[in-house]
């Protein structure tokens, strides 16, 4: 592992807790990675042993550490439904939902405009066949896997990892949703139209159509509908 900085004395806990937060990003430290021991970290970051235990207490209930009772701390396995979880209280009035789902249809126009871009041919035939399967349903596979199926190969024709993990995280948010059933419409129709259009390299109306798609779906999930207030 790299090095860590020395910490300037101004803020310690916080300069150490953003120090380690960033260690573990930017190295990308795989979960299950033993971190120094308390006595190390004091010596490379040149500050008492009491900040530093601090630090590592906030850095658990972030939910990026875990300590072990005489084994150690080590990198804890992250996941968006971890985070979600955390701030599943964001989602308890109108106005929050209403964000959450703004973000997701935001985030899932600019995947399909990613696709239609950069996707290939054989990938559009690929998503193709998988907007198929909503006509073709004898009970092998549930309309919601064929959904997640359908996004999942959206994303990975856009191929960028920072939306495609943004999106997961607000995708997360809706099983927090009062209502929440995890059922979707299996609409083989409106799929198919994202299909086409993506086929017809037609980015406006990819977007048009997927914001359509996920509105309605928000709309069908939560407990009373959305509505415009």
């Amino acid at each position: 592992m790299a090095p860590l900085q020395t910490i300037d004395k101004n803020n310690v806990t916080e300069r150490i807790v953003e120090t380690l937060q960033n260690y573990i990003l930017s190295e990308k430290l795989a979960p299950g990675t033993k971190l120094p021991t308390d006595r190390e970290l004091v010596d490379m970051l040149g500050c008492s042993r009491t900040v530093t235990r601090e630090a590592m207490k906030t850095l658990q209930a972030m939910g990026l550490i875990t300590i072990e009772q005489g084994r150690g701390t080590f990198v804890k396995e992250r996941s968006w439904s971890t985070i979600a979880e955390k701030f599943s209280y964001m989602v308890d009035d109108h106005k929050n939902k209403m964000e959450v789902i703004e973000a997701r249809a935001a985030v899932e126009t600019i995947l399909v405009e990613l696709a239609v871009k950069k996707g290939t041919d054989e990938q559009i035939a690929q998503l193709e066949k998988i907007a198929m399967k909503f006509y073709d349903n004898t009970g092998d596979s549930s309309a919601n896997d064929i959904d997640v199926e359908f996004h999942q190969h959206i994303m990975d024709m856009a191929d960028n990892t920072i939306l495609a993990s943004i999106r997961d995280m607000t995708r997360q948010f809706f099983h927090h949703f009062p209502g929440y059933n995890g059922k979707v419409l299996a609409d083989g129709d409106k799929h198919m139209a994202i299909v086409e259009a993506i086929k017809a390299r037609d980015v406006s109306r990819a977007k048009a159509l997927i914001n359509e798609h996920i509105l309605s779906y928000m709309n069908h999930i939560t407990e009373k509908g959305i509505d415009q207030r």
